[in-house]
């Protein structure tokens, strides 16, 4: 798998997901490693004019191991798409951080990522955490 960023193709085992992880868990405030379990629309995000811009999509997820922050076994989480974009569900384990809303519902943030995870970046995702005394809070 490749990522392009600025015009530069990034592998899966670079330093780039390196970075991207551990600053991910330090910026958020939960962090863990999941399975998908499930995904419906939950909302539909119309413009004045009437056409749908944006979806608004419910994952269930179990937690398979808590990396920062305590969460439940199962997780309910939000992400919101651009209308015609379907989300992407991982047939494998994920390194997943998320903030949580005023309303208490947890979401992936602009800055938040679900990635594949690997051995490697789970123990960068595990170094993150426990290194983390005070985050940077970019969920607000």
């Amino acid at each position: 798998m490749f990522l392009t960023i600025d015009g530069k193709a990034f592998a899966d085992d670079d330093v780039f997901f390196e970075n991207l992880i551990s600053n991910n868990v330090k910026q958020t405030q939960f962090s863990a490693l999941i399975k998908t379990v499930s995904v419906e629309p939950v909302a539909d995000i119309r413009s004045d004019s009437g056409f749908t811009g944006y979806i608004t999509y419910k994952f269930i997820a179990e937690v398979e191991s808590l990396l920062k922050d305590p969460l439940n076994n199962q997780i309910e989480y939000y992400v919101t798409y651009e209308a015609g974009i379907k989300p992407v569900v991982s047939l494998h384990s994920q390194i997943i951080s998320l903030c949580l809303s005023s309303d208490n519902r947890l979401y992936v943030p602009d800055n938040g990522y679900r990635i594949d995870a690997t051995e490697k970046l789970i123990k960068i995702a595990r170094e993150a955490a426990n290194k983390t005394t005070e985050h940077k809070n970019t969920c607000n």
